[in-house]
């Protein structure tokens, strides 16, 4: 797998934007993954203002869902809005209406976005339950049962382990699970969990040949949405995309 970290430029826009055909041979140029940043505003679904700043990200039906930390993936075009799942899959076809914009938010966690050379897209919410439970993986597997072959993500920024101080029971267990590059240290010293090297081997087991990462820490980077370092309520969003 091939593993790129990118660095925003600095002031961070609204949204950056990856065009897919940048990061695999053959897929359609319509197809986008989008990060917002705390300068688009808070577009989670329960913002008050959320489904303004969502409009002014792209247009489009925004698929959303009521996300539960574990590894349900749903079928963006059968699932009801509110529907509860940490991933979302969806087939686009060239020539036909669009997918819509398929969606997950965070204040930490990690959000990835995937996209095939055959138009398959998919998102999914990876905190340490999600990791844990494999979300990565069944959405890399979804995909792949609409007709997916060669998988690019990219990783949105989350929470880094210098600022994660996490529990040594559950620590042990995703070490287990994932090898011994998900323990590390916080700044004090205390034991981390490494988000990032957890979503990095996920994504390799999954078979993702190219993952972008976006090579900042929620909780001390500025211009991102942080529960744990300041109990942000506001969130922002990974989506990925086949509209014009």
């Amino acid at each position: 797998m091939i593993v790129e970290q990118v660095a925003a430029s600095r002031p961070l826009p609204p949204v950056l934007e990856f065009p897919v055909r940048r990061l695999i041979e053959g897929a359609s140029d319509r197809l986008r993954i989008l990060l917002t940043t705390a300068a688009a505003g808070d577009v989670a679904p329960s913002a008050p203002s959320g489904a303004l700043a969502r409009a002014r990200v792209t247009p489009g039906r925004w698929h959303m869902t009521r996300q539960a930390h574990g590894a349900s993936v749903l079928c963006a075009q059968q699932a009801a809005d509110g529907s509860s799942g940490d991933g979302l899959v969806a087939a686009t076809v060239a020539g036909t209406p669009s997918a819509g914009v398929l969606a997950m938010f965070a204040a930490d966690c990690a959000l990835i976005g995937l996209a095939s050379p055959e138009g398959v897209i998919g998102v999914a919410h990876c905190g340490w339950r999600g990791l844990e439970a494999g979300i990565v993986e069944e959405v890399a597997a979804a995909m792949r049962s609409l007709g997916a072959s060669d998988l690019a993500a990219v990783r949105g920024p989350c929470i880094g382990p210098e600022c994660y101080e996490f529990g040594t029971g559950g620590l042990g267990r995703l070490v287990e699970r994932y090898g011994p590059s998900l323990a590390s240290k916080t700044r004090s010293g205390s034991a981390a969990l490494d988000l990032r090297a957890g979503v990095r081997e996920a994504a390799r087991r999954a078979g993702v040949s190219r993952l972008v990462e976006v090579a900042a820490c929620t909780s001390c980077d500025p211009g991102w949405y942080s529960y744990r370092a300041r109990r942000d309520t506001a969130r922002f969003a990974l989506a990925v995309t086949d509209a014009p």
